[in-house]
């Protein structure tokens, strides 16, 4: 049975009289890894901030790890890198860590700082690094912090190709542990990639989708015999409806597709009509972010 970690219940949240978060209520279960999408200025980042506790909201609730938590009172167990990150320049990439996490799993510094190829630069002090490198300490701190949530605030600003996927690679060894994740990004395509589901913030509000993690093909096809067509889809208990004098099948991969269009000449039907629309992850979220 999964446990939920995180549950907040009908967040509002008020700038002066201006509402930018209206009922807000979304869960997390523990290594979970959420997305979260929106347009600029939506409220993507204030959300992230009232639900680590850095910011206060004018009515909700928070529970975590099956504890309710206090009004701007910050999330235990939590690592978090929102906005940029927090380090000092003048500190060495190893000062930072020490003064941010007292007390951390060298074993798990080891892994983090082979995998975003940090060590050599891991004592030299942060103002000689490289905006990525800024990111990638951020980013190791906030690992470092979350034994069971990271928030991550547009994490992959600033990373090389190479870096993007290894900040992939990190989070999917991490969620196998038990570890969840909220990470915010204005990449669809990247965070479909790792997310289990995603939150899009649109209009003050929150929807919540699930990533199945593949594309599904829409098949619209007009045979010489579609009564015979549809006789073959209940035997083999596939599902389908009518649209105007036509038959709309979905299908989850170009395989799936190219065995239908195969089946359907095996059964000696002649298509009139095919049309293969690919209804994609990219399409639902830009779908309800135009609502």
């Amino acid at each position: 049975m999964e446990k939920t970690l995180l549950k907040v219940c009908n967040l509002k949240k008020y700038y002066g009289k201006k509402l930018i978060l209206n009922n807000i209520s979304c869960s997390i279960n523990q290594g979970e890894i959420v997305g979260l999408i929106g347009h600029n200025g939506v409220g993507k980042t204030t959300l992230m901030k009232c639900i680590l506790g850095t910011t206060n909201y004018d009515y909700g609730s928070r529970i975590f790890d099956n504890n309710k938590i206090k009004n701007k009172e910050c999330l235990q167990n939590t690592g978090a890198l929102i906005e940029h990150p927090g380090i000092y320049p003048f500190l060495t990439g190893k000062e930072n860590i020490e003064l941010l996490n007292s007390v951390y799993s060298t074993r798990k510094l080891t892994y983090l700082l082979n995998k975003f190829q940090m060590e050599s630069f891991i004592n030299q002090k942060v103002s000689s690094y490289s905006l990525g490198m800024q990111q990638k300490l951020g980013i190791i701190e906030a690992f470092l912090s979350g034994s069971k949530l990271v928030i991550l605030d547009e994490p992959i600003n600033a990373l090389d190709p190479m870096s993007v996927k290894k900040f992939r690679e990190a989070i999917e060894y991490f969620k196998n542990k038990g570890i969840t994740f909220l990470i915010s990004t204005h990449i669809i395509d990247e965070i479909s990639k790792v997310a289990d589901k995603l939150w899009i913030l649109n209009k003050k509000e929150l929807t919540e989708l699930n990533n199945k993690r593949n594309t599904i093909h829409i098949v619209t096809v007009d045979t010489s015999n579609n009564a015979k067509l549809k006789q073959i889809l209940k035997v083999k208990n596939i599902k389908y409806h009518n649209k105007e004098d036509k038959v709309v099948i979905k299908c989850n991969s170009s395989f799936e597709v190219g065995e239908w269009i195969t089946t359907i000449v095996k059964n000696k039907l002649n298509i009139d009509y095919l049309d293969i629309n690919k209804n994609d992850l990219e399409d639902e979220v830009l779908k309800i972010m135009e609502r």
